[in-house]
């Protein structure tokens, strides 16, 4: 193999259609003559690979045929002989390229080989060009749909025209690679929205790139190149929308001017601060609220937003009609039916749900809020009232799902696919969102944008667990607000009675120190991370297969999973290595407990679903799965048997998706229930209260504190939902709740 750098650029033609892996972008390819597009050399192939998080944007347009331009970061070059031939293999590393637009044989290719031009195939595709030739560009350019109906439909025409657009802005993604050195998805973002007009526009102000994700520092490159001054209003406006995303990266959706300040004094020179914040008053995308703080305009819209639709729909529940049914004695019908009672509140919880079009079911872990749910569902079954679950998290839709024995749905895969047509009334529609403590501004926003507007609406969940993810608070701004009908359940109902993980989960919800010396309870000291993984590895060994180790980082939980791994001494699966062309150990074995880290909609395993690996092929297989409703070849490593109990190939998809998971994050387990937990204690920046109860509330049996009590000490003192600033309460008390 020779190693070597270049610094031309070479032009590629796509022979095999790309795939993501790793957030890495990977597919094989020829070289082309840039002028004529026609192969250089027939006896050397090229594997590329693109170093892009964002290839979800473009990768559909990487298809076979397409044409691009790109300056290697490296070019590492094999040679071997195949059937007596000896050829060159090229394996070539960039973090961009450019694509480029296609002619001759190479454009009728395209256009009858990339999905995207549907009803478009050689046939049709030959005669356009032969048709129009050259000219067809300029028809397609300037959407000249009319000159087309000769040949194509007028459906057809108006597709074709609109797939093309990708291949129109062509000199616009040169700019944008090459000159503002911009990663490949956030060029093709930036030249779709801006378009032929994309060189002018960015040249007149480069801070406009913040919308697209590019930082402040890498627009500051390209505002001194074009020589903008330092108190350029433009950049100091855009320093103070860059102190705002930074906010919402905190998790709050509002910030005071002295929060606001000690960002910018990260970016501007102290004596520019105050120049900003002022200019910032006329800036239209960012609001200065009443009570002072400063907000973006997205996030204020969202927020605003949330606030009339819930005072809206607080105005039906004024206007509705009390059921037709006696609501107690369904409860009592329900209550024998199960063979227990129901708590006073979980009555009124109930009562309430059925009763309003909005309304928050708050409370602790096992405190019954499914089974308020289920009885709840009872009732909505007799007066026409259909329940819609979703969850943010997979695990916590399956989990809703099991215990009610109805459909649910990830927020994601509700937005993506529910049809409301298939329902009947919306007016006899509930939307039931679980593990709400989860949900943020966006993600809210999103589902009541979504819905119909009368709709019903449920919060379920437990404010005492782990904040969003995601900037902004829902859940926990909506419980300040008297106006909102809420209940919060807190008799504890899921473990049993002798059990006394629920006295210690209450001691942590509630900011004390916990009893640590119960039979069920236990902590064993440890000072030192040597001494922390030490004891989780031993316990790990001792406590069997219903164990889960939970960590407070992704660090911590990367060592415990690299450990418990090397004690696996089966059988490696093994995954073909195209870069080195050689079978090469995936780094997992058979036996290995392991979680996807992203929901695969088409293979139908969600993010957070866990599994076993239980086959390890000695080649790789080539299999027929099921793919939207249909047969298709894949390839296979091996199989997993999954937490549902079904058992599915290990594609190429799954492998790159796939951790190990004798331990995860307390954030990736939320939503779980485990026999045993183990929960290492070593000193993190985000241990708070909310992360340790929990944690805590996974156990259904037994916990282990492993580590130095003092971090227990200082996570309680931390509550992070505290430390985030929203303003969706102060909207949704405005007494006409409209602004």
């Amino acid at each position: 193999m020779s190693l070597s750098h270049q610094v031309e650029p070479i032009f590629l033609r796509v022979t095999r259609p790309a795939r993501v892996s790793k957030q890495k972008v990977s597919f094989s390819a020829v070289e082309v003559d840039e002028l004529t597009l026609s192969r250089l050399n027939s006896k050397m192939y090229y594997i590329v690979e693109i170093n892009d998080n964002g290839s979800q944007a473009y990768i559909s347009e990487l298809s076979l045929g397409a044409v691009i331009q790109l300056i290697p970061d490296t070019l590492l070059q094999k040679s071997e002989t195949v059937n007596g031939f000896q050829i060159v293999k090229s394996f070539v590393t960039a973090h961009n390229f450019n694509f480029i637009r296609p002619s001759g044989e190479l454009v009728i290719k395209l256009l009858a080989e990339n999905s995207k031009f549907k009803g478009i195939g050689h046939v049709k595709a030959q005669k356009l060009w032969n048709a129009f030739g050259e000219r067809l560009y300029t028809i397609l350019d300037q959407g000249l749909s009319w000159e087309l109906s000769d040949l194509l439909t007028e459906d057809t025409a108006a597709n074709l025209i609109a797939s093309w657009k990708i291949h129109v802005h062509t000199d616009a993604m040169l700019y944008c690679c090459h000159t503002l050195k911009l990663i490949t998805s956030t060029a093709f973002n930036v030249t779709r929205f801006y378009k032929e007009e994309t060189e002018k526009i960015i040249q007149e102000d480069p801070f406009r790139l913040l919308a697209f994700n590019v930082s402040f520092d890498q627009c500051d490159v390209i505002a001194k190149s074009i020589h903008m001054r330092l108190d350029d209003e433009r950049r100091l406006s855009a320093a103070v929308e860059e102190a705002l995303y930074r906010v919402l990266d905190e998790g709050s959706s509002v910030s005071s001017s002295d929060e606001i300040s000690a960002h910018l004094d990260t970016i501007l020179d102290k004596e520019l601060i105050p120049i900003a914040l002022m200019n910032s008053h006329q800036n239209s995308n960012v609001m200065l609220l009443d009570n002072g703080y400063y907000q973006s305009r997205g996030a204020f819209a969202m927020e605003n937003f949330i606030a009339n639709r819930i005072i809206l729909l607080q105005h039906d529940s004024l206007q509705s009609i009390s059921p037709k049914v006696n609501l107690d004695h369904s409860i009592i019908k329900y209550e024998q039916q199960q063979g227990f009672l129901l708590t006073m509140k979980q009555k009124q919880a109930i009562h309430m749900a059925t009763q309003q079009h909005f309304c928050v079911i708050n409370g602790g872990a096992g405190v019954g809020k499914t089974t308020v749910l289920d009885g709840l569902y009872n009732i909505f079954d007799v007066l026409g009232f259909v329940p819609i679950q979703v969850a943010l998290a997979a695990k916590a839709a399956k989990r809703m799902s099991e215990a009610t024995g109805r459909d649910a749905y990830t927020i994601a895969r509700f937005l993506r696919n529910f049809e409301f047509k298939h329902c009947g009334p919306s007016s006899k529609l509930v939307l039931v969102i679980d593990e709400s403590s989860m949900l943020d501004l966006t993600s809210m926003y999103r589902l009541l944008a979504f819905i119909p507007d009368d709709v019903r609406v449920i919060l379920v969940g437990d404010a005492g667990q782990l904040p969003p993810i995601g900037f902004g608070l829902v859940l926990h701004e909506l419980l300040k607000v008297h106006s909102i009908p809420s209940i919060t359940l807190d008799e504890v109902k899921r473990q049993d009675k002798d059990s006394n993980i629920p006295k210690v989960s209450v001691q942590i919800r509630e900011g004390k120190f916990p009893t640590l010396d119960y039979y069920d309870v236990i902590h064993i000291p440890a000072k030192t991370k040597k001494a922390v993984l030490g004891a989780v590895l031993k316990l790990f060994l001792d406590e069997g297969e219903e164990v889960q180790i939970i960590c407070p980082t992704r660090l911590l939980t990367s060592a415990i999973n690299a450990k418990c791994a090397a004690l696996n001494t089966s059988k490696k699966l093994l995954a073909f290595n195209e870069y080195y062309d050689c079978y090469e150990d995936s780094g997992f074995k058979l036996g290995d407990k392991v979680v996807c880290s992203r929901n695969l909609y088409e293979l139908d395993v969600m993010n957070g679903s866990v599994g076993e690996i239980s086959n390890c092929y000695k080649e790789t297989q080539i299999v027929k799965i099921e793919l939207s409703d249909k047969l298709t070849e894949v390839s296979s490593h091996g199989q997993i048997i999954w937490d549902d109990s079904t058992t599915k190939e290990i594609t190429d998809d799954i492998l790159d998706n796939l951790d190990h998971a004798y331990a995860m994050t307390i954030h990736k387990s939320q939503g779980s229930q485990f026999e045993t937990v183990i929960i290492p204690l070593y000193k993190a920046k985000n241990m708070d209260r909310s992360m340790l109860y929990t944690a805590v509330t996974r156990a259904q049996k037994k916990v282990i504190f492993v580590g130095d009590d003092s971090v227990i000490t200082n996570a309680l003192a931390q509550v992070s939902a505290e430390k985030r600033k929203a303003n969706l309460f102060l909207k949704c008390i405005k007494k006409d709740g409209i602004t």
